[in-house]
C-alpha cells in the first residue's frame, strides 16, 4: 500500500496527504515534501497550504492538474525514502503573552476541579512547553496546535458556547488553539492573550502559520489591559 495519495480537490489544486498517524515526524515529513514540490514545480504552483499529513497546491491552469497529480505523485514517494531538510531559518519561533486570570479564562476553575490539578499547575504545565502550528483553519487565523502535556488533555465540550472572545486560549483533546475573532467554541479556555490572531489590515492577516512554533508565557491582569507592545516575530 502507497504511503501517498494524490487526489484532485478541484479543476486548478490537488492535495498530496501521506497515510500515516498525525503527529510531528509526519507533519514533517509532508512539510519537506511541499517545499521540494513547491520549488520543483514553482511554473504550475501558484501557491500552497499544509495541514497535518497533508499538503494541497493550487495551480496555475486546470489544463496541468492531471499531468501535476502524476509528477507529485511520483516525486512524494520518493521523497519519503530520503526526505530533505527543511531550513531552520523558514520557521518561526513566537512568544504569545497570555493572561490566565479568572476574568480571562471562564473554564480554568472548572478543569482544575475535572484534572485534580491546581490552577496554577495546569498554567504551568501549558506554558512550560514548546508547540508546533499543524494548521490554520476553523475561522481566519485559528491555530491548531499540539501537543499539550498528557495532564491537561480533555474532550471538547458537549455543548459549546455562543460567543468566545477573540484572543481566548484553549485547549480540547491534545491540542492548544487561539480564537481569533467572537465565534462560537466548544474548547475549554484557559487565558486570553492581547495580541490579534487576525488582521485583515496586515500585510500577512494571520499571524501564525503552520509550520510555525509557538511558547506561551503569563502575563498578570494588569498587563494584559494595559498592554501596547507590537507583536514579536
Amino acid at each position: 500500500m502507497s504511503l501517498v495519495r494524490v487526489y484532485p480537490i478541484h479543476e486548478k489544486a490537488c492535495t498530496v496527504q501521506l497515510e500515516k498517524p498525525i503527529g510531528l515526524d509526519t507533519f514533517q515529513a509532508i512539510e519537506a515534501i511541499q517545499l521540494t514540490i513547491s520549488k520543483k514545480y514553482k511554473k504550475e504552483i501558484s501557491e500552497s497550504t499544509l495541514s497535518y499529513n497533508s499538503a494541497t497546491f493550487f495551480l496555475h491552469s486546470a489544463q496541468q492538474l492531471e499531468y501535476c497529480c502524476e509528477q507529485f505523485q511520483l516525486l512524494a514517494s520518493s521523497l519519503l525514502k530520503n526526505l530533505p531538510a527543511v531550513e531552520e531559518k523558514s520557521k518561526k519561533m513566537i512568544r504569545i503573552p497570555v493572561c490566565y486570570h479568572a476574568d480571562y479564562a471562564p473554564d480554568l476553575s472548572a478543569i482544575s476541579h475535572q484534572l485534580q490539578q491546581s490552577e496554577a499547575a495546569i498554567i504551568t504545565l501549558h506554558s512550560q512547553r514548546k508547540y508546533l502550528v499543524y494548521t490554520i483553519g476553523f475561522v481566519p487565523g485559528f491555530p491548531y496546535m499540539g501537543e499539550i502535556d498528557a495532564q491537561l488533555q480533555l474532550p471538547r465540550k458537549k455543548i459549546p458556547i455562543p460567543r468566545v472572545a477573540p484572543g481566548s486560549v484553549a485547549i480540547a483533546g491534545p491540542q492548544t488553539g487561539i480564537y481569533p475573532i467572537e465565534v462560537a467554541g466548544g474548547w475549554h479556555i484557559i487565558g486570553r492573550t492581547p495580541w490579534k490572531l487576525f488582521d485583515k489590515t496586515r500585510e500577512k492577516p494571520c499571524l501564525l502559520e503552520a509550520g510555525d512554533q509557538v511558547e506561551f508565557y503569563q502575563i498578570t491582569k494588569e498587563e494584559f489591559e494595559n498592554w501596547n507592545e507590537p507583536y514579536c516575530t
